[in-house]
């Protein structure tokens, strides 16, 4: 219960994934440093899991911010990373047993839209 209010898993579930997906979204535009959003998610994620099988898990967090293997070639690597954090996502998704399907993927995509963060953890140079 949190707060009286008894929260179903699969609206957990949906939550954790949303901040998944926010943080693809981002490393898609470059490397990020994830918070602590990112580990309870992938933390609560791994619990709800079938599989037992981390590399999902830990293949999302070292692509966040990955800074890709071609200097020269930014958008290639934010592709790139951006895909990798992606298919990470649908193996995550399959192993706590949420549907796959385009129109979930929009749902999630449009929840995590709506629960960026102002600091969005992209790197600075400004150190």
């Amino acid at each position: 219960m949190i707060g009286g209010m008894r929260v179903a898993r699969e609206q957990l579930i949906f939550y954790a994934l949303s901040v998944l997906v926010g943080w693809a979204e981002r490393a898609a535009h470059g490397p990020v440093q994830p918070d602590i959003s990112v580990r309870l998610a992938l933390a609560f994620l791994f619990t709800c899991g079938r599989s037992r099988e981390r590399r999902s898990y830990d293949n999302f967090w070292r692509r966040l911010s990955d800074p890709g293997l071609n200097a020269k070639h930014k958008s290639q690597n934010d592709y790139v990373r951006g895909t990798f954090c992606n298919t990470s996502i649908k193996g995550i998704i399959t192993d706590v047993g949420a549907p796959g399907t385009p129109d979930f993927w929009t749902t999630l995509s449009a929840a995590a839209r709506r629960r960026a963060p102002p600091n969005d953890g992209r790197e600075t140079d400004a150190g």
